[in-house]
C-alpha cells in the first residue's frame, strides 16, 4: 500500500492516494429471464457494470465485474471491499 501511495505522490503529488477507481458498462446480450430488465443500464442497453481500481503504474490492482448495468457506480463502490478499508 506505501508503494502504490508513493507512486501517486511521486506522479501527480496527490498524497495518500491508494488507487485510481472507475466504472464502466461492459455491452452484453440479454440474460432473459424475469430479472433481465436489471441488466439494462441508463443509456438503454444490457449491460455488466465493472468497476476498477488501479495503481499508479497503471496495474489493475482490483476488479470487480458481477454487477448488472443497472447498479450506480456510488452503490458498487460502497459494498466493494476496499470501501471498508
Amino acid at each position: 500500500m506505501t508503494t502504490v501511495q508513493q507512486g501517486f505522490y511521486q506522479l501527480a503529488r496527490f498524497p495518500q492516494v491508494v488507487g485510481a477507481l472507475d466504472c464502466t458498462h461492459i455491452k452484453i446480450k440479454s440474460p432473459g429471464g424475469e430479472n433481465a430488465e436489471i441488466y439494462r443500464n441508463r443509456k438503454n442497453f444490457f449491460s455488466l457494470n465493472v468497476q476498477t481500481i488501479a495503481a499508479s503504474n497503471l496495474k489493475i490492482i482490483n476488479i470487480v465485474a458481477r454487477w448488472p448495468g443497472s447498479a450506480h457506480d456510488s452503490t458498487i463502490f460502497r459494498n466493494s471491499e476496499k470501501s471498508k478499508r
